[in-house]
């Protein structure tokens, strides 16, 4: 049985208000057009989407004319909750929601529990070898929530 530090550090580490980052890599040919592929798994509780940051490689993404992150399973507030013109994602491209106003996105956007995350093209499916790497930033809005990259 883990001693009483240990106990009370993991409880403070997936406290409601305590963040996390997700990585996922994605190539430019796993990009479908209008159809969601998975991104995370479904969250285990609330948790807000705070912050993001993509960055692609020399050949970046290419296909779509805008690439999106999408909610499957919303009821409330957006379907899209980030999308970024592709001709922004070429060639060694780097955007985070600090400094750069490039991605359409809600101020906060809350990923209820059982929804997940999905990527897709919004009128074409990506082609090529490049690479994205995305981070997204999570905020816990109730204790233990969770969602994974897959």
């Amino acid at each position: 049985m883990p001693n009483l530090g240990n106990r009370v550090k993991n409880k403070v580490i997936k406290a409601a208000g305590s963040s996390f980052w997700i990585k996922k890599i994605i190539t430019s040919s796993d990009i479908l057009n209008a159809t969601g592929t998975a991104l995370t798994s479904a969250a285990t509780g609330d948790v807000a989407l705070v912050g993001y940051k993509f960055m692609s490689d020399t050949d970046g993404i290419v296909g779509p004319t805008n690439f999106q992150i999408i909610v499957s399973g919303e009821t409330y507030g957006p379907n899209v909750v980030l999308a970024n013109a592709v001709s922004g994602l070429i060639s060694n491209a780097a955007l985070d929601n600090e400094s750069d106003n490039n991605l359409s996105t809600t101020e906060l956007v809350v990923i209820e529990a059982g929804d997940s995350l999905q990527y897709q093209g919004d009128d074409a499916v990506g082609t090529g070898s490049g690479k994205l790497v995305i981070w997204l930033k999570f905020e816990r809005i109730t204790d233990n929530a969770d969602i994974k990259a897959v």
